[in-house]
């Protein structure tokens, strides 16, 4: 199962394009993760990509309380608050 959970760690960083680290976070923090190591659910037969597609489905439900990328990522991606305290000297 390591090998699986392995594999679907690298494809899902790709996919959402974050580090496998992060990766690695967001899938053990999913309902997938839970849904994978059920025996009474066959997710754990299904494909790599299948299960990182579930993976993507779940991280862009309304409900899903963890974000995919921490805020203080989101500079380092390139991403700026339009709420940043601007300076005004005068």
């Amino acid at each position: 199962m390591w090998n699986k959970i392995g594999r679907i760690v690298t494809l899902a960083a790709k996919q959402l394009n974050i580090e496998p680290e992060r990766a690695f976070d967001v899938f053990y923090e999913s309902k997938i993760c839970e849904r994978l190591h059920d025996s009474k659910d066959y997710l754990y037969m299904m494909g790599d990509h299948y299960i990182v597609d579930e993976l993507v489905l779940d991280l862009q439900s309304p409900l899903r309380a963890i974000p995919i990328t921490p805020p203080s990522s989101l500079e380092r991606l390139g991403y700026h608050s339009n709420m940043e305290k601007k300076n005004d000297t005068v």
